[in-house]
């Protein structure tokens, strides 16, 4: 029997660098780059294990010291929204959402900027122009979409840029008008791809890292139930003590 040679997949360790969550720490990263003959598929084992995509790599903290990103999912079928949840998702009804390619425009592009000044301005992401905003969007091997949130005047408000996998949608990056913080537009973005997974018949909407102690990352266990990463398997998120 002749068995077929494989080429072993490659993991790298980048160097330690300020984290973006937790001032004072630094975070390091594993990647690898989502390439072969089925990349689809080996995005689909790493979103499972807790990789998230960039471009064209998957990467995972390995910080050492530190476990505060913790991989977060819901399952949309038993997720029950909030009181709070249910008047964002009343007063964002009116927004239609479109999915479109993924390809950038000058449109979103102004958005993205906008956004970036109003909340994350001293952030990395605050200095990229329309070329990286470009390659962000556009640079992917796998199943990527656009998903576009506009008024009833047409009016540009809210975009979130979605790969597709197996067995759920995963939301990469979301940004939005920040005018109006009432509006909690991320979170009726999630929201709506919770439903948009749903209709597909999709069991989950992947929402990246939840991490505790930063309050740019905390709200994702607001939505519940969910499903956090623990020692390399998918468990319910305990209650919250409060």
């Amino acid at each position: 029997m002749t068995v077929a040679a494989t080429t072993p997949r490659l993991f790298y360790t980048t160097s330690p660098a300020p984290c973006p969550y937790l001032p004072g720490r630094l975070e390091r990263k594993v990647i690898t780059e989502l390439a072969g003959p089925d990349i689809s598929a080996l995005h689909d084992r790493l979103s499972r294990a807790g990789f998230r995509r960039s471009h064209s790599i998957a990467y995972a903290p390995v910080c050492a010291g530190c476990s505060s990103c913790i991989p977060i999912r819901i399952p949309v079928e038993r997720f029950v929204p909030d009181r709070t949840q249910r008047r964002i998702g009343r007063r964002a009804s009116a927004l239609e959402m479109t999915e479109r390619p993924a390809r950038a425009t000058e449109e979103q592009f102004a958005l993205f900027s906008a956004y970036q000044r109003g909340r994350h301005a001293s952030g990395e992401m605050a200095q990229m122009g329309e070329q990286d905003y470009r390659a962000m969007v556009e640079d992917s091997p796998v199943d990527t979409s656009l998903f576009e949130f506009r008024n009833e005047a047409g009016a540009l408000f809210c975009v979130s840029l979605v790969d597709r996998l197996s067995d759920g949608l995963s939301a990469v990056y979301t940004f939005f008008d920040t005018r109006d913080p009432r509006a909690s537009l991320g979170t009726a973005s999630v929201l709506r791809l919770i439903g948009e997974a749903r209709r597909r018949g999709l069991p989950y909407l992947y929402l990246g890292y939840w991490v505790r102690e930063s309050p740019k990352m905390s709200y994702k266990s607001r939505f519940r139930p969910a499903e956090i990463m623990r020692l390399g398997e998918w468990r319910a998120l305990p209650p919250s003590p409060d």
